[in-house]
């Protein structure tokens, strides 16, 4: 996410992070909230969580150091979903205010800024496609196997009665 930026607006958010540690269970933030900032996952892990209808569903699961998320208030969006840590975590924190403070001097820099942002969210939309054609593949086959499981006693008397000599 961050690769894209020069060395001065890197330089400038290193010293803007801080470090926010979590205890286990803990809601970062809340699904239909802004996140207050961007999260920097340095060790633990943390469950992004979606309810619907008072069913919660778990979308993924972030384990690995470095993984960026909580961008979306960058463009003052709410949140899809809640996020909770699974085991205690610690991330680096920079509250998105800071973060537009640090690209506003330079209209290139706000550009890329933006440009690294809808590149996270194609990533997003391609991994919920993704996973979204993994379940309908698994859904048709499940469905399939129960066709064939309920048919089998009628596969065999078709078969039975296809090749029976009598009537041939």
């Amino acid at each position: 996410f961050l690769g894209e930026m020069d060395d001065l607006f890197l330089e400038q958010l290193v010293k803007k992070l801080s470090i926010k540690s979590f205890p286990a269970r803990k809601k970062m933030y809340r699904q239909e909230n802004t996140s207050q900032g961007i999260y920097i996952l340095i060790n633990g892990e943390v469950s992004i969580e979606r309810s619907q209808l008072g069913i919660s569903q778990q979308l993924r699961t972030l384990s690995t150091p470095g993984f960026v998320w909580g961008w979306e208030g960058l463009i003052h969006k709410k949140n899809v979903a809640s996020a909770v840590t699974v085991v205690a975590t610690q991330t680096l924190f920079i509250a998105h205010q800071e973060v537009q403070l640090l690209v506003a001097h330079d209209p290139q820099l706000t550009y890329q800024l933006y440009m690294r942002l809808l590149w996270m969210m194609d990533s997003q939309l391609q991994l919920c496609y993704s996973r979204f054609l993994k379940t309908k593949l698994i859904s048709t086959e499940l469905i399939s196997k129960a066709t064939l499981s309920k048919s089998t006693g009628l596969l065999a008397l078709i078969t039975f009665v296809h090749f029976s000599p009598v009537l041939l």
